[in-house]
């Protein structure tokens, strides 16, 4: 979806941003559930936020990723680590 095409979605991005206080560069590591109903657009909002450029200044590396219901613990990890590795510019 194009970013002008989006409407209303600015307040959620701006709450969820200050409510995990995603701005400050002393935040511990946490992890931020969105959930809700199919097509409410949670990843929608969740993307904004992941790629705010005033919140990605504040962490040294950043990963995205989809899990689903048959991932296993060991493969999010896996791919979390993959993902920081390529965004530090390192191989695996």
């Amino acid at each position: 979806m194009e970013e002008c095409a989006l409407v209303g979605i600015e307040v959620p991005q701006r709450d969820l941003i200050e409510l995990k206080d995603l701005k400050q560069r002393d935040a511990q590591f946490s992890v931020i559930l969105v959930v809700g109903m199919d097509g409410i657009g949670k990843t929608t909002l969740v993307r904004k936020v992941f790629n705010d450029k005033a919140v990605i200044r504040h962490f040294p590396l950043h990963a995205w990723i989809t899990v689903s219901h048959t991932l296993w613990r060991v493969d999010v990890l896996r791919i979390l680590a993959n993902q920081f590795h390529i965004a530090a510019k390192e191989t695996v």
